[in-house]
Order: structure tokens, then sequence, then C-alpha cells
């Protein structure tokens, strides 16, 4: 419901379906200043740079994307945006485009549990690409950088996605346009605009290419930093997005459902605190049954394996799992020591409501009525 006083359709938190929630992310991003953010928060998020770089780096010895790199200019004409793997800058878009590809190359890409995605692939390809294009500060790219994740977080966990569709892309496209928005010093109202114009232009990713190995699945990545990037631009120029692209882009077109209220931003409430790192170079989802044999947890055919980082626990419930409609998940097990690392192994007794395990999952995880789960802080 529109608040009072504020006409639907105006642009403001409360104006029309979708548009709210672009408003409200143009707002946090308009306002936030790195000096104002928890120290813990501006590390963390060093960390997330630094992992994400080097998997980047690492990523671009790939012949695919070796080769992509020395089109790099041919692409994108010569500019002052770095590509990993060329010898010479191009134009923002087209770095952000073979950087993001690069990064996600190795599955090592780190993830955000909250979003479903992988925020810092699509989102820090896009800020570094942009901060040189504009001369900007390490500060002022940290800024950005620390924006688009936040609002790729927030746009990822309010969009549920159809079973065939791959999170890489999607909602992200929001996050990189933010990101490049921020750098460019544009007003709360134009980033709105921006944000409005990137969702219209998301990339669609296939989970089929995803579990068949078809290296389209990187450039969905890819992609959606360059659109990011662009749409920034092109909003400057004059071209304009739907107000209700969230509705039918996210919530009808990629997705089931679209959740305006969860794109909410609180004071000192940053997700990127409580993102997870890849130690195995494969889907997250394969990790569990990885290191539950490396810690010789006995894994049955009927138990199915989830990995979590810093799984909380109130009042008796998992809350990572405790939004599921209708969930009881009640906790029981102990601490135990392997391999110097401090896990905890978790025995969920009773789960109701959850439903079937999704698509995306089964195909690596044996289906079964209890879940072994174990924890490990990194």
């Amino acid at each position: 419901m529109p608040e009072a006083g504020v006409a639907a359709g105006d642009g403001r938190a409360g104006g029309a379906p979708g548009g709210g929630a672009a408003a409200e992310a143009a707002r946090f991003v308009a306002g936030l200043r790195l000096g104002d953010v928890p120290q813990e928060v501006v590390q963390h998020a060093l960390l997330v740079v630094r992992d994400t770089l080097g998997v980047l780096v690492g990523g671009s010895r790939q012949p695919e994307n070796a080769a992509a790199a020395r089109m790099a200019v041919g692409l994108g004409g010569p500019g002052r945006s770095s590509v990993a793997g060329a010898s010479e800058g191009t134009s923002a878009h087209v770095a952000a485009m073979l950087n993001a590809t690069s990064a996600v190359t190795l599955e090592l890409d780190e993830g955000n549990q909250f979003a479903l995605n992988h925020p810092a692939i699509h989102v820090l390809p896009a800020a570094l690409a942009v901060a040189e294009e504009v001369g900007a500060t390490s500060a002022q790219f940290l800024e950005a950088f620390l924006c688009g994740y936040e609002v790729a977080v927030r746009f990822g966990a309010a969009t549920r996605l159809r079973d065939q569709v791959h999170p890489f892309g999607t909602t992200a496209v929001v996050g990189a346009a933010a990101a490049g928005g921020k750098l460019h010093g544009l007003s709360e109202e134009e980033l709105r605009g921006c944000l409005l114009l990137a969702a219209g232009t998301a990339i669609a990713s296939s989970q089929t290419a995803a579990n068949s190995g078809a290296s389209v699945r990187n450039l969905a990545a890819g992609l959606t930093a360059h659109n990011g990037v662009l749409a920034v631009a092109l909003h400057r120029a004059g071209f304009t997005g739907e107000e209700r692209v969230f509705d039918r882009v996210f919530g009808e077109i990629l997705g089931t459902e679209w959740r305006e209220e969860d794109v909410a931003f609180g004071q000192d409430d940053f997700f990127i605190t409580r993102n997870y790192f890849k130690l195995h170079a494969c889907s997250r989802w394969n990790h569990a049954p990885i290191e539950a044999a490396g810690a010789g947890i006995a894994m049955g055919p009927e138990s199915v394996a989830f990995r979590c980082n810093l799984v909380a626990v109130a009042g008796g419930l998992i809350q990572e799992l405790a939004h599921a409609p209708g969930a009881d998940v009640r906790r029981a097990g102990r601490v135990r020591r392997a391999g110097g690392l401090e896990l905890q192994q978790l025995r969920l007794l009773e789960v109701v409501g959850v439903g079937p395990v999704p698509t995306h999952v089964a195909h690596v995880l044996p289906r079964g009525a209890r879940l072994d789960v174990h924890r490990r802080e990194l």
C-alpha cells in the first residue's frame, strides 16, 4: 500500500509495484558512505575482493578466456578498463564482461546463501571496470562494490527463480548497475532509473547448461556485469525502464514469485559478512558430501548432506531453514575436531513443509528423510 501522501508510481517507496524496491535500493546506494560502515564489514568486504580477484586472474588463464582477452579491444575499442590477460585496456562494459566470465570459470567464486547466487562475480568486475574508467580511488571502488553486493543479495532474496533457471545472471544485474551508478555519482532518482533499466536486460541462465558443463553458463555472469555497466550509460543517454519490471521479469519470467518487502536496508545490516567461500572447485551443492567424507562422517544411501556456513540456531531452530513455510527443524548434535577445524555435526530430526529437493540439487544429492548437516566456520 502507498504511504500516506505518496502517490502511486511517483518513484518513492510505496509507489508502483516494483518501483518502490528500486527507490529503496537507490536511497541506500546514494546514502552509503564507506566511513560510516563498521570496520568488521569493511575488512570482510576486502576479503571478498581479494578472493574474487584471485579466482578472476586464475580463470583468465583458461584457453577460451585468454582468447577472448586478446579480442578485448576489437570488441570494445581502446579504453581505460583492464582485462585480465590482455595488454591493453578497453571500454568498461566489455572489460566487465570478460573479467566476470573469467571469475566464474574455475568454480571457486564466493556466494551468498541469502541471495541464492554469487554476488561478487557479477558486481566486482563491473565496479572495477567503472572505477578504472572514471579514475576512482580504491575507497570509492570498495564503497561501490559494497553497495552493489548488498543490492544484489536483496533482489536475489526477493525472487523465487524457476527450477529451470540457473541463478547466474538474473537479478544480479541490478547490483552491477548499482555499483556503476555509485561510481558515476548519480543522484538517488538517477540510480532508481538505472536499476529499473538494468532489470529489463536480465540474462536468463539455463540450469541444464550449468549441469552439462556448457561454458555459456560462464558468459551469463559476464553478460550480466556488461549489462549492468551499460545500463548506467544508456540511462544517462535517455533510455528508461518499466515501472513493474521486477514483478514481470523477476516474478513471472525468470521466477515464480517477487517479494518486494524483502528489499529492505537496515542500518549496519550487511549480508556480505554472511557469505561463504569455496574450498573446492565445484558447485557448493557438492561441497557437503566431499567435506562429510573428509571428516569421516558416515553417509548412507538415504542421507542428504548440506554444507552450511555460520548456522544460526535460535529457539531450537536453524534460522537459515526456519523461513520455509511450516518448517519445524530441531537441533541435536555434537562438536568434533577434524583437520584442525571445528566442525559441528547437526542432525535434522524433523523437517516439515520444506518441500522436495529442488531439481538442481537432486542430481547431486540423494533424497532421504534424515539429513546430515555439518558446519565449518571460515
